[in-house]
Formats: structure tokens, sequence, C-alpha cells
């Protein structure tokens, strides 16, 4: 039984939308509060799951349920403390989630590409008629300050990386994709390599180490699938941590140098550690969310406020390159059934034995610990990677209520006499 294809119109409009705003941003930019950027951004990402509120509500009260404890408990709480920007906050993250998790929330593997080519252009427009955009789309256009080599066709180059690797990963799925859509695939491997944002690039390597390990036959176990993924996530989490150590001695080998640490040599270890950045992010969420009151979170904070000293003294620090930490920091113990959710959620894909959905799980939980400033909610990469990280390959409309493809091409119609012939 193949699926309904339908397009969802509502969650193709939201995904232009906010591809579209974050063309006229700037890698240095900041969207300042009720400005109309700030609008344009979290109207549609507030209004638009609310005309699938049935839906919505169907997931809370079903496989989104630990979402539902996560906004009763952590809400309540800061609502009595008259945080009432943290609560909206709150309901902004958890209703946009839920809309991920209904089954009506589907996309055809064509629009992603059509966004994709669609954001190229536009990408290309802003370059020739504005300034926004200093990164150049070919190598040595962009200042040698920033790395000659390196482009994007988005203004701010991470949103590149990440467009880039979720095509990747979307093109990869099955090797029948991949040669129909070979522009594609060749446009996202050139803007994923030369972007050089190294945690889309970690997290595509991932991907095809899970891919090639779940590609026997016993990679379709269901526990098998479940301990591999959540393993490979939290191990290459734990390995960020600690490996500066490491790091100071491959450093050596030019290779790994560019790779891990944009080409430079000779670093100390304290050199090292304020380069990878984010394990000094994971450490002050995780001090702050031990001084917070009674464990449930400090709520909404100046993040360089609370820091216990500058990791890089003179550079701004908002702290919202790890999503899950942040959670953590600003609503506490209740941001655990965030965690549980994830955790639950990886285990239908295993149950369901998909191995795609599997793969990409701890290469995306990567990016949410590492460039977690671009998922947000009213962000199209929370929407498009939150849809495949708890839902795997029943997000495309193309594939089967079973989970194979129905992408093969139409066979023609056969006239068959009363003889069979």
């Amino acid at each position: 039984m193949i699926a309904d294809s339908r397009r969802n119109f509502w969650l193709l409009f939201f995904l232009c939308n906010s591809i579209a705003v974050q063309m006229s941003l700037g890698q240095a930019d900041v969207v300042t509060r009720y400005s109309l950027v700030y609008w344009l951004l979290v109207l549609p990402a507030l209004l638009i799951p609310l005309i699938f509120l049935p839906g919505i509500i169907t997931a809370l009260g079903g496989r989104a349920h630990l979402l539902f404890y996560f906004l009763i408990l952590a809400g309540a709480f800061h609502l009595i403390r008259g945080d009432f920007r943290t609560v909206t906050q709150l309901f902004l993250l958890i209703v946009v989630l839920a809309w991920c998790a209904c089954e009506s929330t589907r996309l055809s593997t064509d629009d992603v590409i059509s966004i994709f080519f669609a954001s190229i252009i536009l990408g290309i427009f802003v370059v020739i008629f504005t300034d926004w955009n200093f990164w150049g789309l070919l190598p040595g256009e962009t200042p040698s300050k920033y790395g000659g080599w390196r482009v994007s066709y988005f203004p701010h180059i991470a949103n590149t990386g990440t467009m880039a690797l979720f095509v990747f990963l979307l093109l990869t799925r099955e090797s029948a994709i991949a040669r129909r859509h070979k522009v594609a695939l060749l446009l996202c491997l050139y803007f994923l390599a030369l972007s050089f944002v190294r945690a889309a690039f970690i997290a595509a390597g991932i991907y095809l180490l899970l891919r090639f390990v779940f590609g026997g036959s016993r990679g379709k176990a269901p526990k098998f699938l479940f301990w591999v993924s959540l393993g490979t996530g939290v191990g290459f989490m734990m390995a960020v941590a600690y490996i500066v150590p490491i790091l100071e001695v491959l450093q050596q080998f030019p290779v790994l140098s560019r790779l891990l640490l944009r080409g430079e040599g000779e670093l100390d270890t304290a050199a090292i550690y304020q380069q990878l950045y984010r394990p000094w992010v994971w450490s002050e969420h995780v001090q702050m969310f031990v001084s917070s009151p009674g464990l449930m979170g400090l709520g909404t904070f100046d993040f360089s406020e609370h820091v216990s000293y500058d990791l890089v003294p003179g550079l701004p620090a908002d702290g919202a390159e790890s999503l899950p930490t942040r959670l953590l920091a600003v609503y506490g113990l209740p941001s655990l059934f965030f965690a549980g959710y994830l955790v639950r959620e990886l285990a239908r894909l295993a149950h369901a034995r998909d191995a795609w959905g599997c793969a990409c799980f701890p290469g995306i939980l990567f990016m949410l610990t590492n460039w977690g400033s671009v998922f947000h909610p009213t962000n199209a990469f929370f929407v498009l990677f939150f849809m495949v990280l708890t839902r795997g390959a029943s997000v495309l409309s193309d594939v089967s209520v079973e989970g194979e493809l129905s992408y093969q091409r139409p066979r023609p119609n056969l006239v068959v006499g009363p003889s069979g012939t």
C-alpha cells in the first residue's frame, strides 16, 4: 500500500518562508525581537502548526506524550515564577516538535530537491544584487581571512552546510534516488565539502559509517539498530568532550589538521580547547543546571552573565551552540523528557527496521549538540531534521507505509488478451 503523496502546502510554505528570510541574514546578524524579520519567522512557526491542532493533540496524547509532560512540568514551574518568556518559548518548541510528529507532516523527495535548487538560485541573486553574503560561490572568491577556498550560497555559512547535509542524507537513502537526482547530489556534495562546516562534515561521516554497518542482514535487527545508533551518537559526543589530548598529537598530520582544526598547527591544549568550544559550552550549561533552583533550570537568561569564565576573551558567547544542554540549563530536570522522547523515537525506528532513519539519528544528534543555533523552532532546518530524527523514512511521501520505496518508474500498461499474450 502506497502512502498518500499529496503535498502538504502549509509545510512547504513554512520551509520556503524560513529559508527565504534566512537569505537576508548575514554571518554576524542577530534577529532583533519584535522586528519585521522576527515576526516573519515566528508567526508561521506559531500559527501554521495550529492548523493541524487535532493531529498535534493526538501526537501529544500518544507517541509524543513525553513532550506533553515536559510542557506541563517546566511550563507550570516557570509560570509560577512569572517567567512568561520562557513559557512562551517552551510552548513554541513543543508545538513545533509535536507538529513534526504528526503523520500528516510529510514531504516528497522531489519537493525537497526543488526547495534545494530554488534556495541556490535565490542565493545566487543575493550574491549578485546585495552585499549580505561575503562568502564566495566558487573557491577563491571568499576573503582569505575566512578561508579563501570555502564557499556558501547562504549569507551564513552554517546554513549552507546544514542544507547540504540534509539533502545528502535524503539522496543517499537508496541508490535509485541518487541516480535519479545526480545533479542535486553533486551540488550538495560540493557545498557540503567546500562550506566546510565541520559539524555537518562529521555528521555526514557518522551517517555513512552506519549506513555501511547496517548494510548486512544483521544490520536490520531492531536491537542492533537501536544500540549501535544510540551508542554511536553518545560515543561521538563523549569523543568531542575528551579529544583534546588526542588532537594535540594528530595536528601534525595536515589532512587531519585541516579537517578538525581548520588547518592550524602547533596549537597547545588551551588553543585546541578554544577551537572546539562546544565542550566548554556543555560544561557551562551543566553547571547552570546544577546551580538552578530545585534543578528546574534558570529560565530565560543571558549566557554571558552566568559563565564561570570566558573561554575566548572578547568573543561574545550566547550558549546556543548545543540545543540539548541548553534545554537542560533553561528548563532543568523536565528537559530529560525531551531526551527520553528522542530515545523512544529511535526505538520506534529500530522496531520498524528503518535502517536509514537509525543511521541518520547519531549524525543529527551530533548537529544538535554542535550547531544548536541552527535548530530553532522557527527554522526550516529544525523541522526537516526533527522529522527525520523522530520518524525516519516515514516522513517521505514517496515511501510506502511498509517503508519500502514507491520510487520505481511506472511500468508501461500491457494489453492482455484472452490468451494472456
